[in-house]
């Protein structure tokens, strides 16, 4: 049996682990501050959503879903709340009138940026505590993981 991969729980593993965890742990008490601060009743799939929408071009419902992993009926359920809400618009497609584009609203910009804004400076705060060595190797890392994530670079994130 191999012991190396995604599926090994050995001891050794459990413990290479428990660094991403507690950064897990931190990462997620930063973007559920960042959605209280930000003053509106949201989910984070909701601002997961709004992301992907904002950072990828012609986002339709089904690319939604594709791109959360989620079901279609889950994805047309979000977006028909956040379309209700005033953060998304529908727009039929110039190419295809069948298709049905999304698009951030000025209120869903603002919104996201005003959830950005809360994130970078908790996470600013949290960089600033470290060395300067320190500071690099950890933004070093968290690239790779992110390259790895395939998720969108920050400068996607600027609306």
């Amino acid at each position: 049996m191999p012991t190396n991969g995604p599926a090994q729980t050995s001891g050794t593993r459990i413990a290479e682990l428990e660094p991403l965890m507690r950064v897990s742990q931190l990462f997620t008490g930063i973007v559920a501050r960042s959605l209280l601060r930000a003053g509106d009743t949201i989910s984070i799939s909701q601002v997961r959503a709004l992301v992907v929408i904002a950072t990828h071009d012609n986002m339709t419902a089904t690319a939604i879903a594709e791109a959360m992993l989620i079901h279609p009926s889950n994805a047309t359920r979000l977006v028909d709340r956040l379309v209700h809400a005033g953060l998304l618009a529908r727009t039929p497609s110039t190419k295809d009138r069948r298709v049905i584009l999304l698009d951030l609203t000025a209120a869903g910009n603002r919104l996201l940026q005003r959830i950005m804004t809360e994130r970078r400076q908790d996470l600013s705060t949290l960089i600033d505590r470290l060395s300067d060595q320190d500071k690099q190797d950890v933004l070093n890392g968290m690239q790779v993981l992110a390259d790895a994530m395939d998720e969108p670079s920050a400068e996607h994130l600027i609306i």
